[in-house]
């Protein structure tokens, strides 16, 4: 319940084909949106900074962390962007070096 939903980029296409925005209501949910692609070289160094001051000390204590979703060998490069490109991953995806 009352939920913030950030959509960070659009690597999935910019188009919704079929939401239910009734469950967004029902939960009293907001939507914001944002992209770097217009931002100026500083506002993107002053973002690395705050994030680095404000969230390194959670990763480093293990209270953050990121969520993996799977991970493939080097060699699998192809069909792990072949999975990315289809959306099929929550979270990221890890490419290990075994060349």
């Amino acid at each position: 319940m009352d939920a913030r939903w950030v959509i960070y980029g659009m690597m999935g296409g910019i188009k919704i084909h079929e939401a239910n925005m009734a469950k967004l209501i029902n939960k009293r949910a907001s939507i914001l949106t944002s992209t770097l692609r217009n931002r100026t070289d500083e506002y993107k160094r002053n973002l690395i900074r705050d994030m680095e001051k404000d969230c390194f000390p959670g990763f480093e204590s293990g209270q953050l962390a990121p969520i993996i979703d799977k991970t493939f060998e080097l060699t699998q490069a192809a069909q792990a962007l072949d999975y990315m490109q289809h959306n099929l991953n929550i979270g990221k995806i890890i490419l290990h070096n075994d060349l």
